[in-house]
């Protein structure tokens, strides 16, 4: 499996649903997995920006527009 280096994430993404599929990884450990799969730059993105507005999330973070990204 390639680590994610910013370039092509829709074929990363398919890549790592096959390695899970092949593998049987419960749900609950995918995010765990694939995070591990990130190269430095990607992972200081993983989890913190807010999921509703895309900001930096920090204590107290209150959303000016709310969006939802998956």
């Amino acid at each position: 499996m390639r680590k994610f280096d910013g370039k092509d994430l829709v074929n990363w993404i398919l890549q790592m649903e096959q390695y899970f599929d092949l593998h049987g990884v419960p749900l609950l450990q995918k995010v765990c997995i694939a995070s591990s799969y990130l190269e430095p730059d990607q992972f200081l993105w993983y989890k913190g920006l807010c999921y509703n507005c895309d900001s930096k999330c920090t204590k107290g973070h209150k959303c000016a527009e709310k969006k939802y990204f998956t």
